[in-house]
């Protein structure tokens, strides 16, 4: 009798720890992604890391609902704070990277930018603004490009500025058409 009131007591140990296991599986938050979260290096396990993360705060709604209410808000709070934290980061990275790199050889932003934008979509505040630089840095490096082309040519001088065929207006109407084709 003895032996069998072990073995359910180890039996019923095993599945608990086995429940502990699932749990701390599904809604802790790992080292490594609160390390690249905080870090300044946003690369693509920066943005695996904050899905991860996502998916954690979206599961803890989930605990809401059952009778684990004070675990659930205690994972949220540190995810929420976390995220938070992870966006604006990603944010200023964003600024800085649009605003100023954008140039006349290359008005797109670099491919990084765009997998940061792509997480950004979580945030729509966020995103709104990054647009919205995103747009006046490109708009501002198209006008100086296009000034550049109309007034001083290419830097080796071939092709000539477009303002030197001012005087035929279909030749300088096209080459102003040619140049936004490009």
């Amino acid at each position: 009798e003895r032996t069998a009131q072990l073995s359910s007591a180890r039996e019923e140990s095993q599945r608990k720890h086995a429940l502990c296991e699932r749990f701390l599986s599904s809604f802790v938050i790992s080292r490594e992604d609160h390390a690249l979260l905080s870090s300044d290096r946003f690369e693509q396990p920066f943005f695996d890391a904050l899905a991860r993360v996502r998916r954690i705060h979206a599961k803890c709604k989930l605990l809401l609902r059952s009778q684990h209410q004070r675990a659930a808000l205690e994972i949220m709070e540190c995810a929420g704070m976390l995220l938070q934290a992870a966006f604006d980061r990603l944010y200023r990275w964003v600024k800085e990277h649009v605003v100023g790199p954008l140039s006349e050889a290359s008005p797109d932003p670099p491919p990084l930018v765009r997998v940061a934008m792509g997480a950004l979509r979580h945030r729509p505040v966020l995103l709104e603004y990054t647009v919205g630089d995103l747009s006046a840095a490109r708009s501002s490096a198209l006008f100086r490009a296009f000034l550049d082309a109309l007034v001083h040519g290419s830097p080796s001088g071939v092709p000539r500025p477009i303002e030197m065929h001012a005087h035929d207006p279909v030749r300088y109407c096209g080459d102003m058409l040619a140049w936004l084709h490009q």
